[in-house]
């Protein structure tokens, strides 16, 4: 899907890799400093926190009101969450393709 809205292979991967590297854990170092429960909590949603909640033996407990009460995310809810970003990244896609292919 990403490669259909960059119509570039490379430029889809670096942008995968930055994502998935680098994104997660920009968003918690900020949080970090300064001392945001919820952009802590942001890297739990993205692909790679799912996948990490996914395939751990734990669930991961994401903050919705910032003074600590969460929601807890289970392995099932993980794997919904990574195909819910795969089916939106392929339908922005397929609409991007079909609009500069028309």
């Amino acid at each position: 899907g990403l490669g259909f809205i960059l119509r570039n292979s490379a430029g889809a991967l670096g942008i995968y890799f930055a994502v998935i590297l680098l994104l997660g854990s920009l968003i918690q170092s900020l949080g970090a400093v300064l001392n945001n429960e919820v952009m802590l909590d942001i890297p739990k949603i993205l692909p790679t926190g799912l996948f990490e909640t996914m395939v751990s033996n734990e669930s991961a407990q994401v903050t919705t009101n910032g003074i600590g009460a969460g929601l807890l995310l289970n392995h099932s809810q993980s794997a919904i969450g990574l195909t819910i970003w795969a089916i939106v990244f392929l339908v922005v896609g397929g609409i991007m393709l079909k609009k500069k292919d028309a």
